[in-house]
């Protein structure tokens, strides 16, 4: 039995779009009939099978992977959970002793103060690498609510002026301002740019300034530093003993709210972090927040 080519050719496009530009040229030779046809399935059978095998190949890589991550989340928090217990007893311990400082010679009173600083800067250490691991597991989270962003900056500066032996000066706004945001992530937030400024600053002095900008509020936190050189990166700006982790889930909290970190640095002048919030996050935000 003869089989004749089809009367009606298969479009050459049609075939072209199946099999690629390789085998354009052979086919331009038979140009239709039944067989291309059957070459061009063929064809594109094995390359859906080549496809489907990378992508399976990679959902597995990316299951084993997040595998990984959940169970190194895991042991970040059991650590967390190990270190936060005696530390609590640790700063509840200094800061009873604090309360009769008075009865301590001028040196004790500064050993003190070092057990109380180093010991919230455990704490804050502890924090940021809980918060890292839950974000590099995907298992961040973001709570927003609508707050007064005025309100909110006003209470955070006031914990953290009992937190920090240092000035923490405030320029806040002059009306309030509702955005929707996690106030406890905020607070992360404000109290690892104030840790940083204390740290790089040569005097215990920030200053904070709040300001409405175009659809959002602007936050600036700056030190009385040196500053840094010109043609040095301000984002590679590390004390010794600093590990960075603090600034890195800075801006990944920010970012989680729709927003951007930004830093200048002039030399004599000090550094300064800005941290703009929008009102309302975009609704990539939204979705990463759930």
């Amino acid at each position: 039995m003869t089989f004749a080519p089809d009367r009606d050719p298969l479009p050459f496009v049609t075939v072209t779009a199946a099999i690629g530009a390789a085998g354009s040229n052979a086919l331009s030779l038979i140009y239709g009939g039944w067989w291309v046809s059957a070459i061009a399935l063929a064809l594109g059978l094995v390359a859906a099978v080549g496809a489907s095998a990378t992508i399976a190949r990679t959902i597995a890589r990316n299951r084993r992977r997040s595998q990984q991550l959940h169970e190194q989340f895991a042991e970040a928090r059991v650590l967390s959970h190990e270190i936060r217990t005696p530390l609590a007893v640790i700063v509840g311990s200094a800061e009873l002793l604090s309360s009769a400082k008075d009865a301590l010679d001028r040196d004790q009173q500064g050993f003190l103060q070092a057990i109380v600083t180093n010991s919230k800067s455990l704490q804050r250490l502890v924090d940021d690498l809980l918060a890292q691991a839950r974000i590099d597991a995907d298992l961040f989270t973001v709570r927003l609510e609508t707050v007064d962003y005025r309100d909110l900056i006003r209470r955070i500066v006031d914990e953290l002026r009992v937190a920090y032996p240092a000035e923490i000066l405030l320029s806040n706004l002059r009306a309030p301002v509702l955005v929707e945001a996690d106030p406890g992530l905020l607070r992360q937030v404000l109290n690892n740019l104030v840790s940083n400024c204390l740290r790089h600053g040569e005097e215990q002095m920030v200053l904070i300034r709040v300001a409405r900008q175009e659809e959002g509020v602007l936050t600036v936190v700056s030190d009385f530093g040196p500053g840094l050189q010109r043609g040095r990166d301000v984002n590679a700006r590390r004390h010794p003993e600093s590990n960075g982790i603090g600034l890195r889930v800075v801006r990944n909290i920010v970012k989680s709210h729709g927003g951007g970190v930004f830093f200048a640095s002039t030399p004599g002048f000090g550094t300064s972090a800005s941290v703009y919030l929008p009102q309302s996050p975009s609704e990539v935000a939204r979705v990463r927040a759930r």
